[in-house]
C-alpha cells in the first residue's frame, strides 16, 4: 500500500532529508517528515483531513510557528513533544526562526 498525503502545500526553504516515512493503524495514517530549514523557511498547508502536528526533535536556538489563515492565532513549537491540532480545511502557514532541523509527525484521519 502506497501512501500519499492528501494536503495541499506551498513551501518555501525546507528540503525533505530521506523521504517521506509513514504508518497505518486502524485508518490512522502517521507520516514523519524529517527536514531541514533555511534561515527564512515558510509555508502554507490544508488538508482535507484533521490532523495532529507532533515535533519530534528540533535543532537550533529558535522555534517552528504555524499560524491559522483566517483568525491569526498562532503556536509557537519550541521543543520536542509540543502539539498542535489542525481540524480539517483549515489553512495554516508556518515559519522558522533559528532552526536547522526539525522532525515531525502529522497524523490524519482518514474517514
Amino acid at each position: 500500500m502506497n501512501f500519499i498525503p492528501r494536503m495541499e502545500s506551498r513551501i518555501q526553504g525546507f528540503s525533505v532529508q530521506g523521504g517521506l516515512k509513514w504508518r497505518v493503524w486502524d485508518g490512522v495514517v502517521a507520516d514523519l517528515w524529517d527536514v531541514s530549514c533555511s534561515k527564512h523557511a515558510e509555508g502554507r498547508y490544508i488538508s482535507p483531513d484533521p490532523r495532529l502536528f507532533i515535533v519530534l526533535e528540533l535543532n537550533g536556538d529558535g522555534a517552528f510557528d504555524l499560524r491559522e489563515e483566517a483568525s491569526g492565532k498562532f503556536r509557537q513549537h519550541q521543543r520536542p513533544f509540543s502539539m498542535s491540532y489542525i481540524p480539517a480545511g483549515l489553512p495554516v502557514n508556518s515559519r522558522v526562526e533559528g532552526l536547522v532541523y526539525l522532525l515531525a509527525k502529522g497524523v490524519p484521519r482518514h474517514g
